[in-house]
């Protein structure tokens, strides 16, 4: 009985033990992998989403960033852009008043001679005030609805090309002031007439001589406040392409133009010295001089005055005038001319000679036919500047010299070697000989430009 029970009992267990299904146990695992994939898709999901809000703010934090930078460049934009419209408005009427209070009278009164007068006022002062007024309608009209997008850079890109007629103007300018100089001391009437004119009100505090420049200031003017316009303009927007073409196109017109100024500059400063010095240097103004230093200098290396006698000098960069100091009659200002000497034939010695144990500060000037100048300054400050800039002078000039020679040396090879070709093609019945000629006449050429 016991036994029957036990195994009753065992058989009854065996059929209670779970029995091992595949099938279900991989649907288990099939359903748990999704699970975990839900689980990481919905991790991913919420992190997306994190990452999208982050992202969103984050472009929101630059845009307003870049909104208040764009901002307060179009404020600094729209200030500079004001000044040009309002130089140029200002600069058109300068010119008018040129046209109407000088150009006019002067033409009705007839106290020039036709030729003298356009070339106080050339042709092309018609043409840069008619391309001025073109260009200042189309600046205000850009103005009434400037805003961050607007442009000008392409108004000047369209204009420039008009601009040309500047250089041509600034050429003239020399004569012109040379004209006005000599007529304005020598011809009553003319020096009348343009008090009159300097008087009306519309010129104000300017005269003549100011309006003249002003095309010649203008175009640099432009090249300054343009590239000030781009540094404010970023580069995606669309007013900075134009504006670099435009800036660029311009540089090249002031770059002229400057040369030009500074040729008149020159030719100025070397005409008021010619003015200035009797006997008159006929051959000072010349296009390869210009004037370097001036000013009062003791010379103590004449036996006549041993206590050294002031003379006014005048450096050049390729010779030095010796004058008397400056003496007054009815004529008006000028300086005794003593002695001159060119810079490449003179010697420069520091020296410093005592005369009652106080330093004269003087240097000595050594050259030909005996040339023997003890220069003394005020103070040993002076004295340095006039050494130094004469030796720049001697040097400048030993450079080209030397850089002349190497030239010649070189060319005369080539000539050689061109001899030697010649040669050769004359037996082959070739043309080297105007190979050589061609070569002899550049040599020529350029011995003759480059002599001291």
């Amino acid at each position: 009985m016991g036994g029957g029970g036990s195994k009753k009992k065992a058989a009854a267990d065996a059929d209670a033990a779970p029995v091992y299904d595949p099938v279900a146990e991989e649907e288990r695992r099939r359903r748990a992998e999704d699970e975990r994939r839900r689980a990481e898709l919905e991790r991913k999901r919420r992190e997306s989403a994190v990452a999208v809000v982050v992202q969103a703010a984050a472009r929101a934090m630059l845009a307003r960033r870049r909104y208040h930078g764009d901002l307060k460049l179009n404020v600094k934009r729209t200030h500079i852009f004001r000044e040009i419209v309002a130089t140029e408005k200002s600069y058109v009427e300068s010119l008018e008043t040129l046209v109407e209070c000088f150009e006019r009278p002067f033409t009705a009164a007839k106290v020039l001679p036709e030729v003298e007068l356009k070339t106080i006022f050339p042709p092309g002062l018609a043409t840069i005030l008619l391309t001025n007024k073109t260009l200042l309608e189309k600046l205000e009209k850009r103005l009434e609805t400037w805003r961050w997008a607007s442009r000008c850079g392409d108004v000047f890109v369209e204009i420039v090309d008009l601009l040309k007629a500047y250089p041509t103007y600034v050429n003239n300018y020399n004569a012109a002031i040379a004209i006005l100089q000599q007529h304005q001391e020598n011809t009553p009437a003319f020096a009348k007439l343009l008090k009159k004119c300097n008087g009306h009100k519309r010129v104000g505090r300017h005269d003549l001589f100011s309006f003249l420049i002003m095309p010649i200031q203008r175009v640099p003017r432009y090249v300054m406040l343009l590239t000030d316009l781009k540094s404010k303009t970023p580069e995606d927007h669309c007013d900075y392409e134009s504006l670099c073409v435009a800036v660029k196109k311009l540089q090249e017109i002031a770059t002229l133009i400057n040369e030009r100024k500074r040729e008149a500059e020159n030719f100025q400063a070397l005409l008021e010295v010619y003015n200035s010095v009797r006997p008159p240097v006929d051959d000072l103004v010349a296009p390869h001089r210009y004037i370097v230093a001036k000013g009062i200098l003791m010379d103590y290396g004449d036996k006549k005055h041993p206590a050294g006698k002031p003379y006014y000098f005048f450096l050049f960069n390729d010779i030095v005038l010796k004058t008397s100091t400056q003496k007054s009659d009815k004529k008006g200002n000028y300086h005794n001319l003593k002695e001159r000497v060119e810079v490449c034939k003179v010697k420069v010695v520091d020296i410093n000679l005592q005369q009652q144990k106080k330093s004269r500060h003087t240097f000595q000037l050594m050259g030909p036919n005996g040339l023997n100048w003890v220069l003394g300054c005020k103070d040993d400050e002076k004295k340095m500047q006039w050494i130094n800039v004469i030796n720049e002078q001697i040097q400048a000039h030993n450079a080209k010299q030397a850089s002349f020679q190497d030239f010649k040396k070189h060319k005369t090879a080539t000539l050689k070697g061109r001899d030697l070709d010649k040669d050769d093609d004359d037996d082959d019945g070739g043309g080297g000989g105007a190979a050589a000629s061609v070569t002899t006449t550049t040599t020529t050429t350029t011995t003759t430009t480059t002599q001291c």
